[in-house]
């Protein structure tokens, strides 16, 4: 099979049947999506949601679940959110999933019979029952992972994070409401206060780095140098101002506003 999909992939290239595709890494959209990755959705899920290549970051894995907030899912939420802009996510379960009700004990006797040896089966490092046990309620699962992103210690709080189940004939998408779902009005303040809060630590950030600037020597370095005739007279320098800077450092102090 392996053989066959290279033969197709040099026509493929050949042909210059990529052209349709030509994007960048940086989702159109700004959505990442954690989806399963049963093969009915392959297709599917971006079909049924419009989404065309380079629209959005699609994470896929058994289930559609975080197991751990630092696994490979979770650190590519992250990297999405960080480095490629991303600023909402959805989690897409579907109906008919194989992870719904996996057993470990299922995937042991496979093993064995497989010729993998009991000893691995009895590792101490990771709990194998835990790692390759599915889940039972596919709604609960959603809830669960949506709560999982949400609250991870590095997830910024202005990312709107939403959970779906796709109908896995049809595409048809249900929402799957967090068990404390504020109404529409109250989540749309929620987002409107996550996004300025995000600006408030951006900005308190860059005041930070400013008053470091200040009392770290440079900035008088630059005063004097300035003084002296020696920057540009069409240079902005706003920031040399001493006046200027109190008061600005005055204005967004935290303490100011509490």
């Amino acid at each position: 099979m392996i053989d066959s999909i290279l033969e197709f992939n040099a026509r493929f290239v050949a042909d210059k049947g990529y052209e349709p595709y030509v994007t960048d890494k940086y989702p159109a959209r700004k959505l990442a999506i954690l989806s399963c990755m049963d093969t009915r959705l392959t297709v599917l899920l971006q079909e049924a949601l419009g989404l065309r290549n380079g629209d959005a970051k699609i994470i896929r894995n058994a289930g559609a679940v975080i197991p751990s907030p630092w696994d490979s899912a979770m650190q590519s939420l992250i990297v999405a959110v960080y480095e490629l802009g991303v600023e909402e996510i959805m989690v897409v379960a579907h109906t008919d999933c194989g992870a719904c009700n996996m057993s470990f004990h299922h995937f042991r006797k496979e093993m064995l019979r497989r010729g993998i040896p009991e000893a691995e089966l009895q590792r101490t490092d990771v709990d194998l029952e835990r790692w390759l046990e599915g889940f039972h309620d596919t709604e609960k699962s959603v809830r669960d992972t949506v709560d999982a992103i949400v609250r991870h210690p590095l997830m910024p709080k202005d990312i709107t994070v939403r959970g779906f189940i796709m109908e896995t004939a049809s595409g048809e998408l249900t929402e799957v409401k967090q068990s404390c779902q504020p109404d529409t009005m109250t989540q749309s303040r929620i987002t409107r206060i996550r996004q300025m809060e995000g600006i408030y630590d951006r900005v308190l950030r860059d005041v930070r780095t400013l008053r470091e600037y200040q009392e770290s020597g440079l900035w008088l370095e630059d005063y004097e140098a300035d003084e002296r005739g020696e920057i540009p007279a069409s240079l902005k320098r706003g920031v040399l101002s001493q006046d200027g800077l109190d008061e600005l450092f005055s204005e967004v102090s935290p303490e100011n506003n509490e």
